[in-house]
């Protein structure tokens, strides 16, 4: 397991456990979201999975069969994220610290 500052922590380190050294300055409530929806098309009961990359709903924009409306949801699956904030304790300018936002997910 690496041993981190905030600042050095990078697209490599996904997935991955790292210790990160800070001070948890705030966290927020966990949310339940959708990672990804299904859909069934009406005309031709084509099931197109959407992956909900954004807050708002995504769906999908045409099926194969042509169609472009009318889809129905038939499945979500469901994530449980949360977000916390840490503050990089080694930063020493005038007051600032670096604050890194850290989103847990299931």
């Amino acid at each position: 397991m690496a041993n981190l500052n905030p600042k050095e922590i990078r697209v490599k380190h996904i997935d991955e456990r790292v210790e990160v050294v800070g001070i948890l300055e705030k966290t927020e409530d966990p949310e339940i979201k959708a990672s990804s929806i299904s859909f069934e098309c009406s005309s031709c009961k084509t099931i197109i999975r959407v992956l909900q990359l954004t807050d708002k709903m995504q769906q999908p924009t045409r099926c194969p069969c042509g169609r472009k409306k009318d889809f129905r949801i038939t499945s979500k699956e469901i994530i449980d994220v949360q977000k916390l904030y840490i503050r990089d304790i080694n930063v020493k300018a005038i007051g600032i610290h670096s604050l890194l936002e850290v989103i847990l997910k299931e």
